[in-house]
């Protein structure tokens, strides 16, 4: 036979009780709470208190405005390129644009100093290896944009 459930109903605390958890908590967080009030008040300085306050009047309004909007052709292509794009970034190896962005900045302070190649200097300088590596990188960007553009259009 089943055994009944002993059900033991919790009693509300009193307020005594509850003051001397808040004055138990005052003392042991303080760090803590002064910390909550100098985050509130950057946040009363920059105005976001007063963004969220208007946001949840707006409540049911914001939200409908937000589906209508966002159930549009272009809102959705536009986070399905997001996710794409995304996904092209999470492919590339960090350190390749680390590195490229170290030589972009380092180009950048170098080229600041100099006076800027002549038109033919610019020309020899896609000769070298360096530039035929990217030049070749970006041949075959365009060459797989051009396919899926092709296949895009064969849907």
């Amino acid at each position: 036979m089943a055994k009944p459930i002993a059900v033991i109903p919790s009693t509300p605390e009193s307020k005594s009780e509850i003051a001397g958890r808040l004055e138990e908590a005052r003392v042991s967080h303080a760090k803590a709470i002064l910390a909550s009030y100098e985050l509130l008040q950057q946040l009363q300085d920059s105005r976001v208190i007063d963004l969220l306050r208007g946001a949840l009047s707006a409540g049911d309004t914001l939200v409908t405005k937000l589906a209508t909007a966002s159930n549009t052709p272009e809102s959705i292509n536009a986070v399905r390129n997001l996710v794409s794009l995304a996904r092209i970034l999470g492919s590339v190896d960090p350190d390749v644009l680390h590195a490229l962005a170290d030589e972009l900045t380092s180009q950048s302070s170098a080229n600041r100093a100099n006076r800027p190649p002549g038109f033919w200097r610019a020309i020899q300088s896609l000769a070298g290896k360096d530039s035929r590596r990217a030049l070749a990188g970006g041949a075959a960007f365009l060459q797989a944009f051009g396919r899926a553009l092709l296949a895009a259009r064969s849907k």
